[in-house]
Formats: C-alpha cells, structure tokens, sequence
C-alpha cells in the first residue's frame, strides 16, 4: 500500500483497493490502521465522501485535488496560495469561515500585538519562518499608519462656534441656520 500511495501520490481508498488487489471494505480498514500507526496521513480534503491518503512529503500533492473544493473553500484556497499569509480579521466573514474549513492547505498562527492576539494564516507549502517575517512587517507597517490618521483626523475637526457668537447668528438670515447655530 505504501508503494502504491508512494508512485500515485494522494489517493482514495478505491485506488489502494484497485492497485492491492484488495476488497475496499479491507483496503479502507488497512488504511485506517495505517493512519492511527502515523505511517499515512489523512486529508481533510473529500472527494465525494472518501478522503485522500497521503505519505509524509506528499503535502504539496494535494494541491492538484483543490478542484473538489466547494465554491467559497476554492476562492479561499486561490487567495491563499496567491499571497501566501492572509490576515484573518481583513477577510471577508465567508472567506474567514471558508479557510478554516481547507485545513490541508491553510495553516493557522498568532501574533502577539498591542491590541491582542492577531490570527493569520499561510499557505501549507510557505515556510513558517518567512510567514512570521511577513506577518510581522505587516503589523509594523500597520501601527505606523494609525498614528499618523490620528494626528490627520484630530487636526480636521471642525471648530464649532462659542455660544458667545450670538451676533453673527443674528446676521444669518434663515430660520434654519439659526436653529443648526443654537444646536451646536
């Protein structure tokens, strides 16, 4: 069976069945012997209802099935493998629910901020060590920003008029300015 799984890559149960020469209901069962003793591994990838087995290296092999995805999970997916680490509070609430749902390609970290516990995830076959460097660039990149819109915003607030100006509200010939006037 590992020979098997080892020349095809990824496979269903009924592959390992046809290639062994096994009945599926022994294959599968063989398999999941297989998985519990952690000589295979198991996606969370169905197609139709069977998983695919899988030996250690064959991670990026996986990539190949991505079309059995459902609709959201393949958009996730496409995200995913395009820019590598995805910040999770920046997402889409259904892209959110969706990458959570391709555990065998998006893998979940934190990062530590200010603010609280930051969630991002990267794509299976980027390195961990380059996804921290990038998650930490984007959170330095991010603090410096704010600041500045502080400073931007607080600046262009409008000043109101002191209740002293009672005059120029008598200048202002409407109705409607005076009552906006005495609100403020």
């Amino acid at each position: 069976i590992t020979g098997i799984i080892q020349q095809r890559g990824p496979s269903l149960p009924i592959h390992v069945a046809r290639g062994a020469e096994l009945n599926l209901l022994f294959a599968s069962a063989i398999l999941s012997e297989m998985v519990s003793s952690k000589i295979l591994h198991v996606s969370s990838l169905k197609i139709g209802s069977s998983p695919l087995y899988y030996l250690s290296g064959q991670e990026e092999m996986l990539d190949n099935f991505f079309a059995y995805l459902p609709s959201k999970e393949k958009d996730a997916f496409l995200l995913l493998k395009k820019n590598n680490l995805l910040e999770d509070e920046k997402l889409q609430p259904a892209l959110r629910v969706a990458i959570r749902g391709i555990k065998d390609f998006a893998v979940p970290f934190s990062m530590k901020t200010d603010a609280g516990d930051k969630i991002f995830w990267r794509f299976h076959s980027f390195p961990k060590e380059d996804a921290i460097k990038t998650a930490e660039a984007i959170l330095s990149m991010e603090k410096k920003p704010r600041k500045e819109e502080r400073k931007e915003k607080t600046a262009s607030l409008p000043e109101i008029p002191a209740p002293e100006k009672s005059k120029e509200i008598k200048k202002v010939g409407t109705d409607f300015i005076k009552k906006v006037y005495s609100f403020l």
